[in-house]
């Protein structure tokens, strides 16, 4: 994705230079001073404010202090049916607040920003899509419910509409049939008396066989950029086919 600011002002005072770098979205004011450079960023002319409008600030001086980028989201609350909307708005805006990134904080920071150049701009490649699956699993054992819980981030094939959740179900149905299929999993399935389901996976189903599948198990420390969240439904009683025959 490319990213583009053009320098639409550029002043010197007696001790003070101040640049003004305007993009599609954001506007940059850059003050250069003996001691210190500061950044204001805003919302370009042109552009109507909306509350999905993140808003941006900076910390620091780029001399003894990094400069620091804040960021501020533009609602708090958020009806139910707007999620996916402001979801994806919300992303956009943090696409282009890396270009900002990228383009301004960092070579500031680092004393390489060309402040003669009349353009600047940089692509940022696009990142594979992950979502955080979280795998509902009811068990009936007689009059008693039992719910158990797996959570994982999953990056999805091409063929996967992510909207639909037989497709999520069908993936993880078919990396546990390769798994079935591999002499761990054909142990596995003796081990389960031939009644592999979706309580076994996190059982037998080792984190790098997942992970050689786009599946990651979920690990709360740390960042975590996901594109949505799925929530799946199953039993957890539900056998899975076993491994292929022997021939």
């Amino acid at each position: 994705m490319q990213y583009l600011y053009k320098k639409t002002s550029d002043r010197q005072t007696s001790d003070t230079r101040i640049q003004v770098w305007t993009g599609d979205t954001y506007e940059m004011r850059i003050t250069l001073g003996k001691w210190d450079t500061k950044v204001h960023i805003w919302t370009a002319s042109g552009v109507e404010y909306t509350p999905d409008i993140l808003a941006v600030s900076v910390r620091g001086n780029a001399k003894n202090i990094p400069l620091q980028m804040d960021i501020h989201s533009g609602r708090k609350t958020v009806l139910l049916e707007e999620v996916s909307l402001v979801r994806d708005r919300w992303e956009h805006q943090l696409e282009i607040i890396k270009g900002i990134q990228k383009i301004f904080i960092d070579p500031l920071n680092n004393g390489t920003f060309d402040f003669e150049s009349n353009e600047v701009s940089c692509s940022l490649p696009a990142t594979p899509a992950k979502y955080l699956v979280i795998l509902n699993r009811t068990r009936q054992d007689g009059l008693n419910v039992e719910r158990y819980a797996s959570i994982y981030v999953i990056s999805p094939p091409n063929w996967m509409d992510t909207g639909n959740d037989a497709h999520w179900l069908q993936l993880l149905r078919g990396v546990a049939l390769k798994f079935l299929n591999t002499p761990e999993g054909k142990q596995a399935w003796k081990d389960t008396c031939c009644d592999f389901n979706w309580g076994d996976i996190d059982t037998y189903i080792s984190d790098k066989f997942l992970s050689q599948h786009g599946i990651e198990t979920y690990c709360s420390v740390g960042s975590l950029e996901i594109s949505g969240v799925i929530t799946l439904e199953v039993n957890q009683d539900e056998s899975f086919s076993g491994p292929e025959e022997d021939t």
